[in-house]
């Protein structure tokens, strides 16, 4: 069994849940050499695919990653999600592989229908009780963006495709995290409307649908897509003040890129309070327009506008959906989620200073 936690007891309810969706689960993950098989991308080569599956079964042996009961429960109910319509009508989830899951953090993947079409959403769940292990997760993604490479999904099977198998490159990862006191009730919410006596009846049905929780974790995935938007930019400006050491040299961007400087830091990078940052952020947003391609003009190796495209189309669609849920904060169970998840800095940052130092006139009236 690839869940036990002896120090862990589920009720009853949870157990029946336990039970109806985490076996399905653990089947359905997309074995990579048994769909090589059936065809896929000719990136593959047999050799390493098995010593991937290799290194699945030595770590299989290591450890137990921190997996719980109520955490196999999370991360199955995570995949019924979209089902209910929690992360809108064309959102579908689709299964990651172990060795996705193990090596690279993710335990399921959502697609997510955005007006630059089809954007995969790399979902990393956890039971709130390891602050260590979940700080290292967010390490994780840290570093992907400050390498420009974001996340990795080295086996991707998507049932609907007529592809077996590919990897996705460039994904933009989210990690959800939520107590055991989270798992158990909407667990047992899900027993009412789908296991115990009253089943499929429209109050029980209706009530697990709109359970509390869904506004949390949309709170959530848009708050760290927001930051990583935030950190994405500031990560490139640093890129900036340590090749341009006199910002004039940085010719039609400089304008733009001091403005964004201010807002960073001014605006974004001290704000302690998650909500004003969110409703400060539409204005980062129009500063990015600006220097969309600033890394190409400049002879610079970042590819600052494939992640912006990602993060703020994912952003933009979980925002709208957070936006409709208008049920008061008093009735929403406090903090369920993880928090302290999406700031990834600390304090100003030098090279935002010099960034915004005026070169000319027209450059210091653009940094007031």
């Amino acid at each position: 069994e690839r869940y036990i936690m002896p120090e862990e007891s589920l009720n009853p309810k949870e157990e029946e849940v336990f039970q109806k969706l985490v076996p399905p689960m653990t089947i359905k993950r997309p074995h990579p050499l048994k769909l090589l098989e059936k065809g896929g991308s000719p990136k593959y080569k047999k050799v390493e695919v098995e010593r991937d599956m290799m290194a699945v079964a030595s770590h299989r042996q290591r450890s137990d990653m921190d997996h719980s009961n109520r955490g196999a429960i999370l991360e199955a109910f995570m995949q019924e999600a979209p089902k209910l319509g929690w992360f809108g009508s064309e959102v579908r989830s689709v299964q990651s592989s172990e060795f996705d899951d193990r090596f690279h953090g993710v335990d399921s993947i959502l697609l997510v229908r955005t007006g630059k079409g089809l954007i995969p959403l790399a979902i990393d769940t956890t039971i709130k009780n390891h602050p260590e292990g979940i700080q290292r997760k967010l390490g994780k993604i840290q570093q992907g963006i400050e390498q420009g490479s974001l996340t990795e999904v080295r086996y991707f099977s998507d049932p609907k495709s007529q592809i077996p198998i590919r990897s996705l490159r460039r994904v933009p990862h989210v990690v959800l995290g939520v107590d055991a006191k989270g798992v158990t009730e909407i667990a047992e919410s899900y027993h009412a409307a789908e296991i115990g006596p009253s089943r499929k009846q429209p109050g029980s049905v209706e009530t697990f649908k709109n359970h509390p929780l869904k506004k949390e974790i949309l709170r959530e995935i848009t708050s760290q897509l927001e930051n990583q938007v935030v950190y994405t930019l500031t990560h490139f400006l640093e890129i900036l003040a340590t090749k341009f050491i006199n910002p004039g040299d940085l010719g039609k961007y400089a304008t733009p890129v001091a403005e964004l400087a201010v807002q960073l830091q001014e605006n974004i990078l001290l704000e302690k309070d998650p909500k004003k940052l969110s409703q400060k952020f539409e204005t980062i947003v129009s500063q990015t327009q600006g220097i969309e391609h600033a890394p190409e003009d400049l002879d610079v190796d970042y590819p600052l506008g494939r992640i912006l495209e990602k993060l703020l189309s994912l952003r933009e669609h979980f925002h709208a959906l957070l936006q409709k849920e208008n049920r008061p904060d008093g009735q929403t169970r406090t903090n369920p989620t993880v928090e302290s998840l999406t700031r990834p800095w600390t304090g100003q940052r030098e090279s935002l200073r010099r960034l915004r130092r005026s070169p000319d006139a027209e450059l210091a009236g653009a940094t007031r």
